[in-house]
């Protein structure tokens, strides 16, 4: 049988049948193309050593502002982030609690405390305020990305502005009022030490 000269064709092509692609590569493993031509790939070295619970369909890398590296992990059934060779999942997910407020603030500071109990709050996590709270000169309300936590109970999270006094293990929720017969509910939320409460009425109807 003569021998003849065959240009395959770069690149790995599924779609085309054997036939149709017959000066191409219709399946392959563990090979590459570099300038068109085909290379085996020079083994493999895993990243950790932990499985991902599903199918992963993209990764993104990235350094934050410390030099420390991280790598994105988004697969069908989660997303995480694989942080010196540690894997955490941080699908979002909503952690509802109910406690009394307990706020902790320092004269100067922008660092707020909070206890609350059965949170389990981590530094990817946002915690958000559905009712406001007030403590000193500092009304909270919505969301706060989470600073640092400090156990299972206690995180910290920044104000847009610093305390004007310290206080430990409080916070004033707005108080409801309403009238028999009447559509009229009144709110009094108390905004800072120095303007006093805010009466707020709502007629519903």
């Amino acid at each position: 049988m003569p021998w003849g000269a065959v240009q395959l064709k770069p690149g790995v092509d599924t779609q085309l049948t054997l036939a149709a692609n017959s000066a191409g590569v219709s399946q392959s493993q563990l090979i590459r193309y570099k300038e068109q031509l085909i290379q085996t790939v020079g083994g493999w070295t895993n990243y950790i050593n932990t499985t991902i619970p599903s199918t992963v369909r993209d990764l993104h890398p990235w350094q934050d502002i410390s030099g420390v590296k991280h790598l994105g992990v988004a697969a069908t059934g989660g997303l995480g982030v694989i942080t010196a060779g540690s894997y955490q999942d941080i699908t979002p997910q909503t952690n509802t609690t109910n406690n009394a407020p307990n706020f902790s603030i320092s004269s100067g500071s922008f660092v707020v405390t909070v206890v609350d109990a059965g949170s389990s709050a981590s530094v990817f996590n946002t915690v958000y305020f559905n009712t406001p709270i007030a403590i000193g000169n500092l009304l909270f309300n919505g969301a706060y990305p989470i600073k640092s936590v400090l156990g299972s109970s206690i995180y910290t999270f920044l104000s847009s502005v610093a305390a004007s006094t310290t206080i430990t293990s409080s916070g004033k929720l707005p108080v409801f009022a309403i009238t028999n017969g009447s559509a009229t509910v009144t709110v009094t939320q108390p905004v800072s030490v120095r303007s006093g409460p805010v009466a707020v009425c709502i007629a519903i109807g």
